[in-house]
């Protein structure tokens, strides 16, 4: 029994030790911060494309606050590294033309990502009600919403470089096999239409709440 026990253990531990990839943060140590993480690959390359950056990024699902700023992490080494060869792009790409746009079309997307998650890390620190009760609590909250109007400002100097590179790919007038991409471009192309992607106007109602609510806590 003692036998079988010992093989079960060992079998299971080779199993883990043997697992194509293995992303490591530096978050387990307790560290926070895009410049505190490191993401360490067993037994495979590490990334070295924008596409493979993104593919860890896509495959991920947002659990906390460290692991949106390791969503960051990956989307910002993916916007600085090379494209995958046009035979491994991440759909058909039939002519020079639909690589050019594939290829503005996700610069316009890891921007926008990054954008919208720095929004949510901002909404995490936001309190868009101040009652009575949370008065005595003041200090903390002028603390952690000074943190929300940071992320808020971070989240908004992508904005201009979204909308950049979805100018670009509208200058392109063939449509890739990516649909969510081409929506994306559309829904930003159309937004004075599209209430949920006049993002102008989200930073402008989240930043303007929040310093009222700081006056509030302030007593001015």
């Amino acid at each position: 029994m003692k036998k079988k026990l010992i093989i079960i253990i060992l079998t299971v531990i080779l199993g883990t030790l043997t697992l194509s990839a293995e992303v490591m943060t530096n978050a387990a140590k307790g560290l926070k911060g895009p410049a505190l993480y490191g993401v360490y690959f067993i037994n495979k390359k590490p990334p070295e494309f924008l596409e493979d950056y993104y593919d860890l990024y896509a495959k991920r699902m947002y659990y906390g606050e460290d692991e949106i700023h390791l969503n960051v992490y990956f989307l910002k080494k993916g916007l600085i590294s090379p494209f995958r060869h046009a035979s491994k792009a991440l759909c058909l790409l039939k002519t020079p033309q639909e690589e050019t746009k594939y290829r503005n079309l996700l610069k316009m997307h890891l921007n926008l990502k990054i954008m919208q998650n720095y929004l949510y890390l901002g909404r995490l620190y936001d309190k868009r009600i101040i009652y009575h009760f949370n008065m005595p609590f003041k200090e903390d909250l002028i603390k952690s919403l000074n943190i929300a109007k940071f992320y808020y400002n971070l989240a908004r100097e992508y904005w201009p470089r979204v909308l950049a590179w979805a100018g670009e790919a509208s200058k392109i007038d063939v449509r890739i096999d990516m649909d969510f991409l081409e929506d994306e471009l559309w829904s930003i192309q159309n937004r004075d239409k599209e209430v949920d992607w006049d993002y102008d106007y989200t930073f402008d109602i989240h930043l303007s709440g929040l310093e009222k609510n700081l006056k509030k806590l302030s007593g001015n």
